[in-house]
């Protein structure tokens, strides 16, 4: 039995292997561009996130890294604004000496502010913690 291949199924059998590869390189560039835009997507959203100056998120970030009397007073100023170390004290349950003590440490580290108000000091946030 003799088989004759023509030229046209020459030519057809040579055009669907072009185009098989064709398909296979498309569909290997439409999965990598997929790929490249979806890690490109969350990349961008990360660094978007990372430097954005949204002031619940700062805040957050600050209320994290304090100690559990820090940040109840912190939470409070950010809550009722300023108010009297007495006021504070009977806001927050924190004796008075360890008020005073956490109070010091927060103001040196630029947290809050305090000043005198007659007989009484009064506590508030920093302008640079507070604009955030």
């Amino acid at each position: 039995m003799k088989i004759e291949v023509s030229r046209e199924c020459i030519l057809i059998a040579v055009g669907a292997y072009i185009l098989g590869l064709m398909i296979d390189d498309l569909i290997k560039g439409l999965l990598f561009l997929t790929i490249f835009l979806l890690i490109f997507g969350v990349v961008k959203d990360f660094v978007d996130d990372l430097f954005k100056s949204n002031p619940s998120d700062s805040h957050k970030i600050v209320l994290k890294s304090l100690k559990e009397n820090e940040r109840k007073i912190v939470e409070i100023l950010l809550k009722h604004g300023e108010m009297t170390q007495a006021e504070l004290a009977a806001r927050t349950g924190i004796p008075k000496s360890t008020l005073s003590r956490t109070l010091q440490d927060l103001e040196k580290r630029g947290i809050i502010i305090r000043y005198e108000n007659g007989m009484s000091k009064i506590v508030k946030l920093s302008n640079s913690f507070a604009d955030d």
